[in-house]
């Protein structure tokens, strides 16, 4: 029996805020239970392991998902740095540390690196990146955690990297465990249950039939709009990158989801906030390091008239079905320099065409925009009807307008068929001007 400890990192199973990018396809119930098959795999495996204890830091309750023989501390600390650091000096002594998104790991691997620390040369350490950018274990003989973990950029493509740079620069000789791909998207779920077959977590997803992308937006009058939830968890692309390099801090994220694009700005050294209703996801922005709160960007917000950047990205300038209210809230919330970069749709090259809805005059369309009642479906489950607006960019002047804005630089994206307009408060006559790059 080695004479090292398991460490396992992992949040009690409660839908909304265990495997939130799983959503959609998954509902936050199913993302749950997910999880919680995955939880009970790793457990399974660490409880089959030869380590002298077996140790669970534990974010809430403990469910009939825990084997016995388990020791738990609680998480504590509000970064997961924090949370690692504490979790190691509360279990005390060398060990291995992994978490509960790589269920397909087995007891004979965890020995194996168990062996290999116990009885290594010199100052050994494991390390094991994940197929994302991240790591899924980690573990030493003896180290200081905080010296270890401090400042290193959590849930990030460069995680594993600068975890692995930290060890060799506090003088550990690296035992790198073979890398392993984290259960974080559906398409993750896919590929692990596919290489795993006999795993609860494979048979759980057997069982849902899942599909890579089978959320449909789907308005009252029949219509699919457009919905890209896969883009919404990935990091920004370049040309988001490039679009981001350019805005100015303090900015705030109108519906950030899960806070790819808050992360982005604040990775540059600018303060940034997202506000987003969604529990769920703002559950996993927090997991990923970015500031957010869960609230309606028409509830009380901090910094009114500071921001100097407010984004509404991802087709946000539909968020209510009243693009004009929308942009006079964000107005009010500016800085009397700021800009909203607000993504709008290509020119509308149809005519506008009466909505079902029509006869009620406040869902009336108008030229370039349209309002619609819409709902999530996925399959034969659906969401709650709510208020949406497609906005097309050659109607944004007009709205920007009816918001006491202007239209201040529409700027494409032509390698992803992409709008941005750029707003501001009006200015003088003679100060105006747009342009097109």
């Amino acid at each position: 029996m080695s004479r090292l400890h398991v460490l396992v990192m992992a949040k009690s199973p409660r839908p909304g805020r265990v495997k939130t990018r799983l959503c959609p396809p998954c509902t936050p119930e199913e993302a749950a239970q997910v999880a919680t098959a995955a939880l009970a795999d790793t457990l399974t495996a660490v409880a089959a392991c030869g380590a002298v204890r077996k140790v669970l830091a534990l974010d809430g309750e403990p469910g009939p998902w825990l084997p016995p023989g388990f020791e738990i501390v609680l998480q504590r600390g509000g970064t997961f740095n924090d949370r690692l650091t504490n979790a190691w000096a509360d279990t005390g002594g060398p060990g291995l540390q992994i978490g509960m998104d790589t269920p397909q790991v087995t007891p004979s691997e965890l020995d194996g690196l168990l062996a290999r620390l116990d009885d290594g040369p010199g100052r050994p350490a494991v390390l094991g990146h994940a197929l994302d950018g991240g790591w899924w274990v980690v573990g030493w003989r003896r180290a200081e955690p905080r010296a270890v973990f401090a400042g290193i950029p959590m849930s990030a493509p460069t995680t594993g990297l600068a975890q692995e740079t930290r060890l060799l620069d506090l003088g550990f000789d690296i035992v790198r465990a073979d890398p392993k791909r984290d259960i974080d998207t559906i398409d993750d779920l896919t590929a692990v249950a596919s290489a795993a077959p006999q795993l609860r977590t494979a048979g759980l997803a057997r069982q849902l039939a899942l599909e890579p992308s089978p959320v449909v937006l789907r308005a009252d009058d029949g219509t699919a709009l457009p919905l890209e939830p896969l883009r919404w968890h990935a990091e920004p692309s370049l040309p988001e990158q490039a679009l981001l390099a350019g805005v100015a801090g303090p900015v705030l994220d109108v519906g950030c989801g899960p806070g790819r694009l808050v992360l982005a700005v604040a990775r540059r050294g600018e303060v940034a906030l997202g506000v987003d209703p969604a529990p769920a996801a703002c559950a996993l922005a927090r997991d990923r390091g970015a500031a957010v709160l869960q609230r309606s960007v028409f509830d009380p917000l901090p910094g009114a008239g500071r921001w100097r950047t407010i984004l509404l990205a991802d087709g946000n300038i539909g968020i209510g079905g009243d693009p004009a209210r929308l942009l006079r809230r964000c107005r009010d919330l500016l800085a009397p320099d700021g800009t909203i970069v607000a993504e709008v749709d290509a020119p509308d090259a149809r005519p506008a065409a009466p909505h079902p809805a029509a006869a009620r005059p406040e869902v009336a369309p108008s030229p370039g925009w349209r309002r619609y009642r819409v709902r999530l479906e996925r399959g034969p489950h659906h969401g709650p009807w709510f208020s949406w607006a497609v906005v097309h960019a050659d109607a944004i002047a007009a709205l920007a307008d009816a918001a006491g804005l202007e239209l201040r630089h529409l700027q494409p994206i032509a390698a992803e068929g992409r709008y941005f307009a750029h707003l501001g408060l009006r200015r003088r006559p003679e100060e105006r001007s747009v342009a097109v790059a």
